[in-house]
């Protein structure tokens, strides 16, 4: 029985990377990818920016590898909010406005069965940074955000 188990949990862990790594390539192709270095953290990013891609962020995803995550880039400076539909991983969200950080969301809890997705509202913002939870322990308010989408730096 627990050599049962130890498979299916390897066989999960197998996909779940095939899937993250499947995502970050098909958005390499496209030219969507980029850096975020926030304080003194760096993180590769799947950026996205349509009003599909905005809405659907890392809804249905079962994982996000360390060091990774997604960059929304909003239509215009504004208040934003984001729930977490779907998401099947905690989260922490780094919002950045005008090269800096303008605040941050730790430990967002993805919703559990029969439960209603968190609300997240924000400051004025540019860029939305979702990460896998604690990979932004080490970022703090008006920490520099230096992104380079697509070798293009915005400051």
């Amino acid at each position: 029985m627990l050599l049962l188990v130890a498979a299916g949990s390897i066989s999960w862990l197998f996909r779940s990377d095939i899937e993250a790594a499947w995502y970050y390539v098909r958005a390499l192709v496209e030219g969507r990818t980029g850096v975020v270095s926030v304080g003194s953290q760096t993180y590769r990013v799947e950026v996205v920016s349509t009003a599909s891609e905005l809405a659907r962020g890392l809804s249905g995803r079962s994982k996000l590898w360390h060091g990774f995550g997604m960059l929304f880039v909003m239509p215009n400076e504004e208040h934003v909010t984001f729930w977490m539909k779907d998401m099947r991983f905690p989260l922490d969200i780094v919002w950045i406005s005008q090269g800096m950080v303008a605040g941050v969301e730790r430990n967002l809890p993805y919703p559990q069965a029969g439960t209603e997705p968190v609300l997240v509202g924000s400051p004025n913002v540019s860029y939305v940074l979702e990460v896998n939870e604690g990979d932004a322990a080490n970022v703090f308010s008006a920490d520099k955000a230096v992104l380079r989408l697509n070798e293009k730096r915005i400051d």
